[in-house]
């Protein structure tokens, strides 16, 4: 194999995991843009693979049991890049259920799978982590700090990683903030998306809540699908020095923060939103304060422009 430039020409075949989720969703129609082979599984919410394109199946698969993925696989034929989307993110229902929360979150199935571990050379697994294995007492954590997750969540996804690190050779793990954009482009989602409520709470009469005391660095979903072309596109043979990177975009936000940004995109009054203390609100589940990341070493590694909170909401958001 040659350089990075080898691989952007090639059409390859890629296993999309959670491929009806918001992320996934966008993912599997970047990739059949581009001409790629993709399989995406899904559990419950199926996109019509028709709808995006030729060279895309859709396939239920149950990640607890690994049912049906071998199917998925074979649709394929040979699997060169596995990227991983799938999970259970509502810390609220990890909470609840650990068990049912790790049994998604961690990719045992996906890693053992037989179809899949006979791939030879094996496929590059680009995992989706979180911000949310930081504990949140500091600003800019970098890849180097320590990880304490708060919650449920954060915990089975810090296991996953851990996983992914001890068993998969050809890794990468991208520790993903809260991710904004226009809503998903094959199917609705079952879960609320934060500007998409935002907007609506902002248009309507009442003044709206918003946390001044919890910080992240939301990142713009179409920075994400051009992270993901940039790590298929590093090749095998690439010297890989680094393989976790923390994914967000380039400033640190507050809730109150994306909210006064908002309004000045849609020209709106910013009056109605008022700024809490993030314990004003019982949500039943530990949220670390303060998860905002140093996002250097990404941006190094790929060359990146990562887009900022204002121009990634002008981009969908009508005033």
């Amino acid at each position: 194999g040659g350089g990075p430039g080898e691989n952007e020409k090639r059409t390859m075949k890629v296993l999309v995991t959670g491929g009806s989720g918001y992320l996934g969703q966008f993912v599997v129609s970047h990739l059949a843009s581009k001409a790629h082979r993709v399989a995406y599984t899904y559990s419950s919410n199926n996109a019509s693979s028709s709808d995006v394109g030729m060279h895309v199946t859709g396939h239920r698969v149950d990640l607890k049991t690994g049912e049906g993925l071998d199917e998925c696989v074979k649709a394929l034929g040979a699997v060169d890049v596995i990227i991983n989307c799938a999970a259970i993110s509502q810390p609220g229902v990890c909470e609840k259920d650990t068990e049912l929360a790790r049994s998604i979150n961690v990719p045992s199935t996906l890693m053992f799978s037989s179809a899949i571990k006979a791939q030879i050379p094996q496929p590059l697994f680009i995992h989706i982590s979180t911000d949310q294995v930081y504990e949140g007492v500091k600003s800019f954590y970098t890849e180097e700090d320590e990880t304490s997750p708060v919650n449920a969540y954060g915990q089975t996804k810090l296991e996953a990683e851990s996983a992914v690190r001890s068993n998969w050779k050809h890794h990468v793990i991208l520790r993903s903030s809260i991710i904004y954009g226009a809503k998903p482009p094959l199917v609705p989602v079952p879960r609320t998306l934060f500007v998409q409520w935002m907007e609506g709470a902002l248009t309507g009469p009442e003044a709206v809540s918003f946390f001044e005391d919890e910080w992240r660095n939301p990142i713009f979903v179409r920075d994400i699908l051009a992270i993901i072309d940039g790590f298929m596109a590093k090749g095998r043979d690439a010297t890989w020095p680094h393989r976790t990177f923390n994914m967000g975009g380039p400033h640190r936000l507050s809730r109150v923060d994306m909210a006064h940004t908002l309004a000045k995109v849609k020209a709106c009054n910013p009056d109605k939103i008022k700024a809490v203390p993030s314990a004003s609100v019982n949500r039943g589940v530990a949220s670390p304060p303060d998860i905002s990341m140093d996002v250097t070493r990404i941006v190094l590694e790929l060359g990146i422009n990562l887009t900022s909170f204002e121009d990634g909401l002008r981009s969908f958001i009508k005033p």
